[in-house]
């Protein structure tokens, strides 16, 4: 092809595209930049020519025709490109209740539980696997108490930003609950979502957090399943495995990493997490009726898994008892006493959980199976947790193993940092543990229970509501509190 002096051939400035100046090579911006300014001039020059009926170069026409038919279609085609992705886009939007945490910016839970549905199909379709983990903050409650509910948020979100950084474009992080992240891992095993888990435990211990009045130092528990290797078929069952396993990983003192193939409950005895589910299921299907009908429902609920073990029938009737009359001596104004009482009723109802096998065990138990029933009080939260009008009682049940001294469980507490309610609770269930029968033991006389209270005061028991509790007793206040399991029989 010639061109004249006056020739529609598009100007190149003396550059030659391909030899581009030293500073132009490899992959700068620069180069990229008079790349795309040659092609704009090239595609006007073919467009110019194309409609010019006074080109002198004929004979080129209908080549330069082509080419700008050519270019039209496809940016046809590229404008239909866009239309079908931004289609495709507005699909995968989550739901108008999913979306993004505000505090962390994080996907929400219902987005959470939507990325899982996802992933979990595209996973089944593709013969891909999946992992979830479930990451909580140990002892957040202790943290917000201490350092104030500004601290404990800068505290998530420097958290949320952390995960952000340890995990892969393609993973999923999302604030699952008030403290608990969820962190979905495409095309990852079981091997290696525990040992991303445990590089992110350490990450977090070795991270410095900017978090003003930070007494406690921050770690996390973290709760493992993964797909095909256990038997999950949906989110909710990822979620129910996952939540199990992390249970587990915070109630153990050996462990805070868990993955759900090596959980007791993949061995009976175990964790019973149908039975949880159940439970948790029919409270909620309870919410429907007035407080005091459903109330009364749950409290059948308990009778009926104390009735499972004769030696412990009547346990939370007299620990209400009990814990009330510890409340009104110690001076708690009424709707501190309903709540308490309502926390009383229900303080075991996470034993839903714990086999017969363990629960009736004629002997001490191993450590494996105490580890078992310490997940209860956090099973209890659970079931619990959607009866709105319960909720002020979650914090005493949660927390009536927690010891003065921060030996208990299952967030190592200590002192002020357990609600008061709690640490009526454990003197409570102490006392009527104590003095009722066991299989494996007789019962204790009361002022040596009294005896042993004392011996444990600063250590399990709050030294006031110990001294209370002594006064109580030893006015007569206890008489006819405590009620034996089995009626006495004639000798």
């Amino acid at each position: 092809m010639t061109h004249g002096p006056n020739s529609n051939r598009p100007p190149t400035d003396g550059r030659d595209l391909n030899n581009p100046p030293p500073d132009a090579q490899g992959n700068g911006p620069d180069f990229a930049r008079l790349l795309a300014d040659e092609h704009r001039r090239f595609y006007d020059y073919v467009l110019r020519v194309a409609t010019n009926p006074d080109s002198p170069e004929e004979k080129d026409r209908p080549l330069i025709a082509t080419v700008a038919k050519l270019h039209r279609e496809l940016r046809r085609a590229h404008e239909q490109l866009k239309g079908a992705q931004a289609q495709l886009d507005r699909r995968r939007q989550p739901s108008p209740e999913a979306g993004n945490d505000p505090l962390t910016g994080l996907a929400n839970r219902s987005a959470v539980i939507q990325a899982i549905e996802r992933e979990l199909e595209r996973a089944a379709r593709f013969g891909t696997s999946l992992a979830l983990v479930l990451v909580d903050i140990e002892r957040f409650r202790e943290i917000n108490r201490a350092s104030g509910q500004q601290a404990g948020d800068r505290l998530l979100k420097q958290l949320a930003d952390l995960l952000r950084r340890l995990t892969r474009a393609v993973d999923t992080v999302g604030r699952y609950g008030d403290d608990v992240y969820a962190v979905i891992l495409p095309n990852e095993t079981q091997a290696g979502a525990l040992a991303a888990a445990n590089r992110w435990q350490r990450a977090v211990v070795e991270h410095a957090f900017h978090v003003p009045n930070l007494a406690t130092p921050v770690s996390v528990a973290l709760g493992i399943v993964a797909y095909p290797e256990d038997d999950v078929r949906s989110a909710e069952d990822m979620l129910r495995a996952a939540e199990a396993a992390l249970e587990f990983a915070k109630a153990s003192r050996e462990r805070t990493v868990a993955a759900f193939r090596d959980l007791p409950q993949q061995h009976a005895p175990g964790i019973q997490t149908r039975q949880i589910e159940d439970l948790a299921h029919q409270v909620h299907d309870l919410l429907h009726r007035n407080h005091n009908d459903c109330l009364d429902s749950i409290w059948a609920m308990v009778r009926a898994i104390e009735a499972r073990d004769g030696y412990t029938a009547r346990h939370s009737l007299n620990v209400h008892r009990l814990a009330v009359l510890l409340a009104h001596r110690l001076g708690l104004s009424p709707p501190q006493i309903e709540t308490l009482a309502h926390a009383a009723m229900l303080h075991d109802i996470g034993k839903i959980g714990i086999p017969d096998t363990i629960l009736t065990k004629p002997g001490p138990l191993t450590a494996e199976q105490w580890t078992v029933v310490r997940t209860h009080p956090l099973v209890g939260c659970r079931i619990l947790s959607q009866a709105a009008f319960l909720r002020g009682a979650i914090p005493a049940i949660r927390s009536h193993h927690e010891h003065y001294d921060g030996r208990g469980y299952p967030d190592g507490l200590a002192g002020a940092a357990i609600p008061k309610a709690a640490r009526i609770l454990n003197l409570a269930d102490a006392f009527d543990a104590m003095t009722s029968r066991r299989v494996y033991r007789p019962a204790m006389e009361p002022p040596s229970a009294l005896a042993e209270i004392g011996r444990c005061q600063g250590a399990q028991f709050d030294p006031e509501v110990a001294d209370c509790f002594a006064q109580l007793y030893e006015s007569g206040g206890l008489d006819g509190a405590v009620e034996p399991p089995f009626p006495e029989k004639a000798t």
